[in-house]
């Protein structure tokens, strides 16, 4: 890297990505208090009062000048005048000293007795530096030149590594917090015999390499690692015992943090600590944790969360339910709704749960080839094209309807189908709830427990947060196209019969008998099902970070307004019959389109008369539903908000009668 100095006694950095050593840094800001420029310096406007040094350090006052200014004239100031320049809030000479608390009085020296000023006394002078986000890459050995150097701070900076042999053997408060450092191994702590606080948080150590041990440090009293990627909390602890001193130590934000004995494990081991993750640990704590020193297994290295959704509120009405006039009778819609949480998994495998699904689909698709290619011929033989490519199911799946009936919802989402709502990445599997018919308000009372082992991983993962989203799937039942084909052929020979037989004028008791027939009939009907389709209404964002900082339980209800679509359209008649069958019933099929306008006609007055019926109560409500539970649907108000309730708990033991409640709590695992 070169640097070029520019008129204004400022460093310009050629190549920003180059290397930067530490030195480097500290002697850009040295410039910035321009110990050689006006009102500092041996420049000619100083009155030459003195021409002996003055050991300001060790307590003796610097010379007094004269207050007159005949003896100098005008073009020289006084020691007096020059360090009120430098000293006052308001002068354009007063720069920031906020790296050093020792700057200020270098350049106070560099007023009062510029001769002192040279290389080894400003290397002597400093005791404390701050070289803060200047890009350093490296700690040179220009560093161990600063003999009284105390506390010296390089945080936020881009340091990989670090060789403690460049560094001051004084040094009592070395803080690297927002480095890279992620090796520990070339550091020879044991030439900082003197070191008292070490600040290696956020940085990306997963190892100390046994470097941080009372061998190495054995004056240590405060030590934080919190934010790198820690992993054995056994191993880590182990190393820390050896620390004899140690009283304040931060371990937050390392993936050990996440398993339930975090805490009581680390107390009861290092019972010296007074404050641990910026807590107090008090006696009383100390003593509710004793014999967590003794813990072994899954407790030390395993995470455990807890998944919970009370209840889901104010779902879309379905079409079918909304408008049960405007429907077909087939296709028949079956609906259901579930959550569903994106979590990271161990190994990066999906769950058993989506294996099943995956499979469940494949077998669908795999059905739906082979019944399309049988339904095709059939479906040539009858000129219709198919519907759907579909599943055999002797199943006739409807709609139920909802056990209690509320008197406002809402109507569906508009919004695609997603089809590919399983297809995940590998990392991430999904966890669902159980699948549930069509509520206003869903009391779901769902938890599940799931355990993970991959502590890095999930770290970063409750870093990014967590995707839940409520989720419809919708399966189509089709009526069996044969059964359609064989009433075609049969339909001639039923006209034959009754010319025969003549008309018979219908009993009293035929009608009843005869729509009992058509129920029986539509109940029994052999249906084949579509794929499911998955369709996400709603999707929220979980915000997971406060597990690293101590909050270990989420709860939060969700909300998101829905819209009101506008009813959808009646379905359309089925395609004409193109056959040769049906061309010779046409006389017939004029006759019945007569009979079913008639029909409607008569529906229509029935309707304006019910309506004519009702009482001014009912104005800008629709009845919705079928049978005695419909629902009144206020169309002049919005639809109420979709609610769902989350609650993310990280297992987390304060006692060690937690300890031994929650190992005997044998909860669903996932």
């Amino acid at each position: 890297m070169s640097i070029e100095s520019t008129d204004d006694g400022s460093f310009c950095l050629l190549d920003v990505d180059s290397h930067i050593c530490a030195s480097v840094a500290f002697y850009k800001l040295l410039k910035t208090l321009g110990l050689h420029e006006y009102p500092c310096g041996l420049g000619h406007w100083r009155a030459d009062e003195c021409n002996s040094q003055c050991d300001v350090g060790k307590g003796q006052s610097p010379c007094k000048c004269p207050p007159s200014l005949r003896d100098y004239g005008a073009e020289k100031e006084p020691t007096d005048a020059l360090a009120d320049l430098i000293s006052s809030k308001r002068s354009p000479w007063k720069v920031d000293c906020e790296w050093s608390s020792d700057a200020k009085t270098l350049r106070e020296i560099a007023v009062r007795c510029p001769q002192m000023i040279n290389e080894n006394y400003i290397y002597n002078h400093f005791r404390s530096l701050k070289i803060v986000d200047r890009r350093v890459t490296e700690v040179d050995a220009q560093i161990s030149k600063f003999k009284n150097l105390e506390n010296l701070n390089l945080n936020a900076n881009f340091l990989c590594s670090l060789d403690s042999r460049n560094l001051p053997k004084r040094l009592e408060t070395l803080e690297l917090f927002g480095n890279k450092i992620d090796d520990l191994s070339c550091s020879c702590l044991q030439l900082l015999p003197q070191l008292r606080h070490l600040g290696l948080g956020r940085n990306e150590i997963s190892n100390t390499d046994s470097r941080i041990t009372g061998q190495y440090c054995p004056q240590l009293l405060s030590l934080d690692l919190g934010h790198n990627h820690l992993v054995d909390l056994v191993d880590l602890i182990n190393q820390l015992k050896t620390l004899p001193n140690l009283r304040h130590l931060i371990l937050t934000g390392n993936p050990l943090c996440l398993v339930p004995a975090y805490r009581i494990y680390v107390i009861d081991n290092l019972r010296k600590l007074d404050c641990f993750d910026d807590v107090v640990a008090s006696t009383d704590e100390k003593f509710s944790v004793q014999g967590s020193a003794d813990m072994k297994g899954d407790c030390l290295n395993t995470a455990r969360i807890l998944l919970s959704i009370p209840f889901i509120k104010g779902l879309p009405v379905p079409q079918e339910i909304q408008y049960p006039e405007d429907q077909p009778e087939f296709p028949r819609i079956s609906r259901k709704y579930f959550v569903k949480f994106m979590l990271i998994g161990d190994d990066g495998t999906t769950s058993d749960k989506q294996q099943n699904l995956d499979e469940k689909n494949q077998e669908q698709k795999s059905d739906c080839e082979v019944t399309k290619s049988s339904l095709n011929v059939t479906a040539q033989q009858a000129d219709k094209p198919s519907p759907c490519s579909p599943t055999k199911s002797n199943s006739s799946p409807i709609l139920s309807e909802p056990a209690h009936p509320v008197s406002h919802s809402i109507v569906p989402v508009q919004g695609h189908v997603d089809n590919s709502l399983w297809s995940v990445s590998s990392a991430l599997i999904p966890i669902v709830t159980p699948s549930n018919e069509w509520m206003a308000d869903i009391e779901l009372k769902w938890a599940e427990t799931v355990v993970r082992s991959k502590l890095l991983p999930l770290r970063n993962f409750i870093k990014d947060g967590m995707t839940i989203s409520v989720v419809e799937e919708k399966i189509l039942s089709h009526p069996v196209l044969e059964a359609e084909d064989t009433e075609i052929e049969q339909g001639g020979k039923g006209q034959k019969d009754k010319k025969a037989t003549g008309k018979q004028k219908p009993l009293s008791g035929d009608k009843n008998d005869n729509k009992k027939n058509k129920k029986k009939k539509d109940l029994n009907v052999e249906l084949i099902q579509c794929p499911p389709e998955y369709q996400t209404i709603a999707a929220f964002h979980v915000t997971l970070d406060g597990f690293l900082d101590g909050n270990y339980e989420y709860e939060k209800t969700f909300s998101k307004e829905m819209t009101r679509p506008t009813p959808a359209p009646p379905a359309s008649s089925p395609p004409e019959r193109t056959d040769k069958k049906d061309k010779k019933d046409k006389g017939k099929g004029k006759q019945s389109n007569e009979k079913t306008q008639s029909k409607e006609k008569k529906q229509a007055k029935e309707k304006k008369q019910d309506l004519s019926k009702k009482g001014n109560d009912t104005k800008g409500q629709k009845k919705t539903g079928k049978g005695k539970g419909y629902i009144l649907i206020d169309e002049n108000e919005p639809p109420p908000a979709l609610e769902v309730q989350v609650i993310v708990k990280l297992q987390h033991w304060k006692t060690a009668a937690d300890a031994i409640a929650g190992e005997s709590d044998d909860g669903p695992n996932q």
